[in-house]
């Protein structure tokens, strides 16, 4: 099956462009000082403002957002987390992120009330591809011309290298399935080869598995049968060895991340690891992690506490794995809460392939497949963007696998009032 997808421009909305604004300054102006302080401030307030005075006052909307189970989800994870300041070891670590799941609630509020039609799923990923490649601009511009290709990009622009791979990443694997998917392939596929360039040159291992298992779970996920589907599983093995041999083979990426990845791979095979003790450094820091959840295994020690309970350990402030940080921060209750949502999504998504083979479905599972691996090497719980990801594939799958009429391309209301409309022409022709 061919999506067919319209002019982007055709029917944007306004909700479209508050969030691509937001979207854009979200992964792209992430310094915390002048000018991406402020318009990150700004956009943040202009989201909210329309969704507040708009989509919630003037449409009448609250009921609906009050009802959606992601909505709750979101609010209770806030909830929580926020609440393990009373119980935290420095409560101002722990209202220090406040804004964060403030910004958490926006985007799920975005979600709910602007994009849970199937056309407004197709605009939304497209949003994520326009401030993919924003964010890929501004870093290209931003990192001087004497370290590109010697240095991981990202870190010059005052971006995480390592958030920046990873939103590459996502990117890549929103392209790629326009490209398996969607008309206009050719254009998906140059746009997905942006992406991976920008992935593999942030010198992160976490970018580079993620698009080894976007490629592979695509092809297995495309709704194909026969000799598309072996040449599409072919196709992706071959994309999955090449990414490979460029790492090793071509020097520059050698030394922003084909180093990383051998130092990884040694230590999984048992050897020794190359990569300048990052590897020894984040286990060192799972470790610690494993004995504060051990003292503290039902509400851990507070929301970003790990740096405050091993404070003279390490300089470092979070434990590199999602899955650590909250039980040892949030504990049992706290995990059990963040992780609800991705069992539900996955299950859902399972589902949707299986019973009505839908390639959507397929998408968000290789979305949350490759976030499950991304959390084991970075904190992603309290990340707007990872929550955005969350509440879109949440807020489909859901709905497509009971067959939810908002998510037709058309609702009951509007195939009643084109069948009257066509009765009443039918009528005045007659006559």
């Amino acid at each position: 099956m061919v999506i067919r997808l319209k002019n982007p421009f055709k029917n944007l909305k306004w909700c479209d462009v508050f969030f691509a604004f937001y979207l854009c300054v979200l992964l792209g102006n992430q310094r915390d000082y002048g000018f991406d302080a402020i318009i990150l401030r700004l956009a943040f307030f202009a989201l909210a403002a329309y969704l507040l005075v708009y989509e919630i006052i003037i449409k009448n909307r609250l009921g609906q957002l009050l009802r959606s189970r992601v909505f709750l989800w979101v609010c209770a994870l806030t909830a929580f987390s926020l609440a393990s300041s009373l119980w935290a070891i420095n409560s101002n670590y722990s209202l220090g992120l406040l804004s964060q799941f403030g910004q958490c609630v926006i985007v799920v509020c975005a979600v709910v009330l602007c994009y849970n039609q199937k056309e407004d799923i197709y605009r939304a990923l497209k949003i994520v591809v326009f401030a993919a490649i924003y964010c890929a601009i501004i870093v290209y511009v931003r990192t001087p011309g004497q370290i590109l290709g010697i240095k991981r990009l990202g870190t010059a622009a005052g971006i995480n290298a390592n958030n920046f791979g990873c939103s590459m990443a996502i990117a890549f694997c929103v392209t790629l399935f326009f490209a398996i998917t969607a008309d206009k392939k050719a254009l998906w596929a140059i746009l997905s080869v942006f992406f991976a360039f920008f992935a593999l040159n942030s010198g992160s291992r976490k970018a580079f598995a993620a698009l080894v298992i976007a490629a592979a779970l695509l092809a297995v996920f495309a709704n194909k049968t026969g000799f598309k589907k072996l040449l599409l599983v072919f196709a992706a093995c071959a994309v999955a060895v090449s990414f490979y041999i460029l790492c090793m083979r071509y020097e520059p990426l050698y030394d922003l991340i084909g180093v990383r990845i051998e130092g990884l791979l040694d230590y999984i095979l048992g050897g020794e690891d190359s990569s300048s003790g990052s590897t020894f450094v984040r286990l060192m820091l799972i470790d610690r992690a494993k004995e504060i959840f051990s003292e503290h295994p039902f509400f851990g020690v507070g929301l970003n506490n790990f740096m405050v309970a091993i404070a003279g350990s390490f300089f470092v402030a979070y434990a590199h794995n999602n899955y650590w940080e909250i039980l040892s921060t949030l504990g049992i209750f706290g995990f059990v809460i963040n992780y609800s949502l991705y069992i539900g999504i996955i299950k859902n998504s399972i589902c949707g392939l299986i019973k009505k083979k839908d390639e959507l479905c397929g998408l968000f599972l290789t979305l949350m497949i490759a976030r499950l691996f991304i959390d084991y090497g970075m904190v992603t719980f309290y990340r707007p963007f990872n929550i955005f990801l969350l509440a879109l594939s949440a807020m489909y799958v859901s709905n497509a696998l009971k067959g939810e009429k908002t998510l037709e391309r058309f609702s009951s209301a509007d195939k009643q009032s084109l069948l009257e409309d066509n009765k009443s022409s039918a009528v005045s022709f007659a006559e």
